[in-house]
């Protein structure tokens, strides 16, 4: 970790309030979900640094005072008017739904500047390391800007240094800060002494340069000075401007290349198992097709036993029928020989009663003996 990354994570809230404007800084590293007026909550931030809850809590204890103006907590009165803001917005999104959803009595959002000082003093986080190196990527920058101004002052004092100076102590001016406790800022932007600014703010080595002091003491020169100056200071902002959005540029290009591997990877992983899956398929539809065919041969065997049958059946059927009908015809004759049988031995029962009838009327003695009767072959008697 470098000087200035240690600077963010252990120095003082001083060092990091420097950084804190760069709110910029977090779309560039990862993609984030805000919920309304740009605010995060602590599982949001979590996510978003991909740390456990837990530690978020934890360093927000550690560091109360450095959150008082960039995290609040809400009651339930606050957490029903967000999340109404929420539908009103028609910002619901799965995250920030299930984020609320079991917020019921209490929550603590952050806006974008507190989401950037948890980066800034988070110290087991790969997005938190990223805003750090990006933060330095930035200062240096910078740096680098204001060295090719030539502030530094190695031999004789220029216009620039001058106006640097007059500059620097009119900004102290607005801040009730003295003249002396200028001198230290002036020396540490021009890499010089504060004995050699202060003997140029006097004017007590070149008596034929004009005193600094008279400069700042004359508020019009002053104000003429400084006019003057803001021009190159425009031109040298617009370069800084320049350079920080072609690292924009370069980190978008990065960004777009990973997208565009990550894809092609995708791309490539999800056709080698599509083709996986289609060699899979094509031993499962031969093996169905050979199945499909094997159940029609058994269907078609079984359709031609079920013919076989249904022709042996009705053979059977037309036998039966043959036999009950000479069965029938046969039952039928006998019956006719019966009654015929039996209407011969009624007339020869009703003749024989008769001829008993008649014996008894005149007085004859009936004699068995005499009377006597023939038993044909078909059953028919005959009197003899």
């Amino acid at each position: 970790m470098s000087n200035l990354a240690l600077k963010l994570v252990e120095g003082t809230k001083q060092e990091r309030d420097k950084f804190i404007n760069k709110t910029e800084v977090l779309d560039k590293i990862k993609d984030i979900v805000f919920l309304p007026d740009n605010q995060l909550d602590t599982t949001g931030i979590a996510e978003f640094y991909e740390v456990p809850k837990i530690t978020i809590r934890q360093l927000h204890s550690r560091h109360k005072e450095e959150f008082l103006n960039e995290a609040k907590t809400l009651n339930s009165e606050g957490i029903k008017e967000i999340k109404a803001k929420i539908c009103s917005l028609q910002c619901v999104t799965d995250k920030n739904e299930n984020r609320l959803k079991h917020a019921k009595s209490k929550i603590t959002l952050y806006n974008k500047q507190g989401i950037l000082r948890v980066g800034m003093l988070l110290t087991n986080s790969k997005v938190a390391e990223k805003i750090r190196n990006y933060l330095i990527k930035i200062e240096k920058e910078s740096t680098n800007e204001q060295k090719q101004i030539v502030l530094k002052l190695e031999d004789k004092w220029s216009k620039d240094h001058e106006d640097a100076a007059l500059r620097i102590a009119y900004e102290n001016s607005k801040k009730d800060v003295g003249v002396y406790q200028s001198f230290s800022d002036i020396a540490e932007v021009l890499q010089t002494t504060k004995h050699r600014v202060q003997n140029r703010w006097y004017g007590a080595n070149n008596k034929a340069e004009v005193p600094l002091k008279e400069i700042f003491d004359n508020e019009k020169l002053l104000l003429e000075r400084l006019s003057s100056s803001v021009t190159k200071n425009q031109q040298v902002e617009v370069k800084h401007q320049d350079s920080v959005k072609m690292n924009d540029l370069e980190n978008l290009f990065e960004k777009l290349n990973n997208f565009q591997v990550e894809s092609y990877n995708k791309l490539l992983n999800e056709i080698s198992s599509l083709k996986e899956d289609n060699i899979k398929l094509t031993k499962g539809m031969g093996v169905l097709w050979r199945s499909v065919e094997l159940v029609t041969e058994q269907n078609i065997t079984t359709l031609k036993s079920m013919l076989e049958i249904k022709t042996d059946v009705d053979k059977i059927n037309k036998n039966v029928e043959l036999r009950n009908d000479e069965r029938f015809n046969t039952l039928e004759k006998r019956v006719k020989n019966l009654t015929n049988r039996i209407k011969q031995e009624q007339k020869q029962n009703d003749e024989l009663s008769r001829h008993i009838a008649n014996s008894v009327i005149k007085g004859e003695e009936y004699d068995a003996e005499k009377l006597k009767f023939k038993m044909d072959r078909n059953g028919n008697l005959e009197k003899l």
